[in-house]
């Protein structure tokens, strides 16, 4: 689990150097966004950010996509009702439940069984 601001995490599993290029890469682009825009990025965009950057190493010549698979998880202070918001594909939100009122605990928790259900 790596913090990339006050309000994102990125949760990830597989090879750990690759996990820490892709949270430093994040942090990198949410320091830069509060420099230009003067707000932290919501978590929608930065985990946009994440999926273009996995996708241009698959893109480029000479290098390799990373072997991790990541989850950005994260609460947007500019929601007025401050629900956690998870990004998955549509195959994977069968596994969410259909409560979103989570403290860090039970949000950590959940991602494991998440990750867990998706290696098997």
């Amino acid at each position: 689990v790596h913090r990339i601001d006050h309000h994102l995490w990125l949760v990830t599993s597989g090879l750990s150097g690759d996990a820490r290029t892709l949270a430093n890469a994040l942090r990198n682009s949410c320091q830069n966004h509060r420099l230009n825009f003067g707000e932290p990025p919501t978590t929608k965009q930065v985990a946009r950010i994440a999926g273009e950057a996995q996708h241009q190493l698959t893109r480029k010549g000479g290098a390799r996509p990373l072997g991790c698979t990541a989850l950005v998880v994260g609460v947007d202070p500019s929601s007025f009702d401050e629900e956690p918001e998870v990004h998955l594909q549509s195959d994977q939100q069968d596994y969410l439940p259909n409560f979103y009122d989570l403290d860090l605990e039970e949000l950590f928790s959940l991602t494991a069984i998440l990750f867990g259900s998706l290696l098997i």
